[in-house]
């Protein structure tokens, strides 16, 4: 059978009776409720980023980007220059801390981590000598990705690189997302 359009006019037929592709808003896949985003400078990762969760209620959003706004109830927050090991040592503190409530069952309310240029805010630690902070980011990344959707605990990493190599996350993790 020819498909037809919204507007009822018969759509063309490919010659093995395929049916025309669903429109629908991107979403969240339940089953991989993680986020992992990759685009290139100015290719709309922040924006996308803001549609698909921007209604939800508690997100924590750190960005190297001094032009990046978000959501007025989101938490968010931009780092860098040369107190970047201090600013993301207390934000650590402040998710890690929300993590655990969340694993220990106090905390049964949806919250986000998102990490905008996650793979520079690593290196910079990571060139800055803040290794171990760098590597304790990772640390959170993962525990979020292995134990946080169960608890209502999600990651957000939005990265200008596809390669997962350095964010430190084995690859059969970015499953999850």
């Amino acid at each position: 059978q020819t498909p037809t359009s919204g507007n009822g006019t018969t759509a063309p037929d490919s010659g093995d009776n395929a049916k025309p592709l669903p429109r629908a808003i991107a979403q969240l896949d339940d089953a991989a409720p993680h986020l992992f985003m990759v685009g290139r400078t100015r290719e709309g990762k922040s924006e996308t980023l803001k549609h698909l969760i921007g209604a939800e209620r508690r997100v924590w959003y750190v960005t190297s980007k001094a032009t990046d706004r978000v959501p007025e109830h989101w938490q968010g927050y931009r780092v860098g220059g040369p107190r970047l090991g201090e600013q993301m040592t207390w934000l650590l503190d402040q998710w890690e801390a929300s993590l655990l409530n969340h694993l220990e069952g106090k905390d049964k309310d949806r919250e986000w981590f998102v990490i905008d240029e996650a793979i520079g805010i690593l290196q910079n630690l990571k060139t800055k000598g803040h290794k171990a902070i760098a590597a304790r980011l990772a640390g959170f990344v993962v525990e979020c990705v292995t134990s946080g959707a169960a608890v209502g605990s999600l990651v957000g990493i939005l990265t200008q690189s596809g390669n997962a190599g350095p964010l430190g996350n084995d690859e059969d993790m970015l499953k999850n997302f």
